[in-house]
């Protein structure tokens, strides 16, 4: 897929302000809404655009504390880890990794002691895992 100026602009715009208006997105881009909605239909039919999203503040939903964990376990184990923690309403995300560690998860969490059940508990008990760290976002 061939990306010109235009395109590559309207997904630094979406990336950054995923709700602008398509009126807002053409006045930026000095073009018609008309214009804009189907270059943003064309990126998405394409797959350029995998799906739109939605940003939540997660302090204001109660989840205060956000951190990764960095996972080092064996290959069997990594699966499993994926499998029985997707659903988990503490996981944000999960990759598999190549190098130190098998897994980087995203958390947020209510508070340092539900990062530590999650960490220490849930997933440090699990056989196979060997080694759990702990990333604490501060921003």
């Amino acid at each position: 897929m061939e990306l010109d100026k235009k395109d590559k602009e309207i997904l630094r715009i979406l990336d950054d302000k995923g709700r602008i208006s398509y009126t807002e997105l053409g006045n930026e881009l000095d073009i018609s809404d008309v214009a804009a909605k189907k270059r943003v239909s064309k990126l998405n039919e394409e797959g350029a655009i995998d799906h739109f999203t939605v940003e939540l503040d997660y302090k204001k939903i109660g989840k205060d504390l956000r951190g990764y964990l960095l996972v080092k376990s064996s290959p069997d184990t990594t699966e499993v880890i994926q499998k029985d923690f997707e659903d988990d309403e503490r996981v944000l995300d999960m990759s598999k990794t190549m190098g130190e560690y098998d897994l980087v998860i995203e958390t947020a969490c209510r508070d340092l002691d539900e990062l530590k059940r999650l960490s220490e508990r849930d997933i440090g008990n699990l056989k196979g895992v060997q080694e759990i760290r702990t990333a604490i976002v501060t921003d």
